[in-house]
Formats: C-alpha cells, structure tokens, sequence
C-alpha cells in the first residue's frame, strides 16, 4: 500500500505541476494575445494617424491651390485694370489728338478763307488795274494824238 500511497503523491504533484504549467502557458498566451492586440491597435493608430496627416495635408493642399488660384483671379483682374486704363488714356490721347487735328483745320480753313478773300482782292485789284491801265493808255495817247499838229489833219 506504501506504493499506492506514494503514487498518488506523485500524481498530486504532477497534476499541480501540470496546472501550473497549464497556468503559466495560459498566462503566456495571453500576454502574447494581449501584445498581439497592443501591436494591432498600434498599427490600428498608426494608420488612422497616417490618414489623418494625409486629410489633413489633402486639405491644406486644397487650401494653397484655393489661395493660389484667388492670387491669379485677383492678378489677373488687376492686368484688366492695367489695360483698361491704358485703353482708357489712349482713346483720351486720340480724343485729344482729333480735337487738335479739327482745330488746325479750322485754323487751315481761315487761313485759307483768307487766303481766298486775298486772292480775290488782287483778282479784283488786276482786274481794275487792267481796265483802268488801258483806258490811261488811250487817255495818254488822244492826248499825244492831239498835240501833234501833223495828225489833226
């Protein structure tokens, strides 16, 4: 019976090492389980991290090519300007320019009118000249006719 007796002792003790081998295996397992879960909810965190600095990044992108975009409308409505006012003093220049060609005109054409009213005065001036000339010519010449006494006859 000592055998038996010693037995059992021995299977107790192989049971309780069994268990806590069993526990130590357990806990084991779950240490791994629960690294195992750390490390997934870390990458889990990583990715959502990563995601987030891309959203965020994508957003600011869209921000600078929003602004950038405003920068070229607002660049580009100020060239309009530019070019409208240079429009603007161009057709005054030109403006000015008629106004000035119309006054040397007006000028011209008074000259010109005097000019003419000239030109019609020395015509009138010849004119006389050419009639009143010609009858002193044959006033002048009656008179030398009648002093010669050779041709009263």
């Amino acid at each position: 019976m000592e055998e038996d007796h010693g037995s059992i002792p021995n299977v107790q003790e192989n049971d309780t090492e069994k268990i806590e081998r069993m526990d130590e295996d357990q806990q084991v397992m779950e240490e791994q389980e629960g690294e195992q879960v750390d490390n997934e909810a870390e990458h889990v965190k990583e990715e959502i991290i990563e995601q987030g600095m891309t959203d965020i990044q994508e957003e600011e992108q869209k921000e600078d090519e929003e602004e950038e975009r405003l920068e070229e409308k607002a660049e580009e409505e100020e060239r309009v300007e530019e070019e409208e006012k240079i429009v603007e003093k161009e057709e005054e220049k030109e403006e000015e320019e008629v106004k000035q060609e119309e006054k040397k005109e007006a000028e011209g054409e008074e000259e010109e009118e005097e000019e003419d009213e000239e030109e019609e005065i020395e015509e009138i001036e010849e004119v006389h000249e050419g009639i009143v000339i010609p009858q002193q010519n044959n006033l002048m010449k009656e008179k030398e006719w009648i002093r010669k006494p050779s041709r009263r006859k």
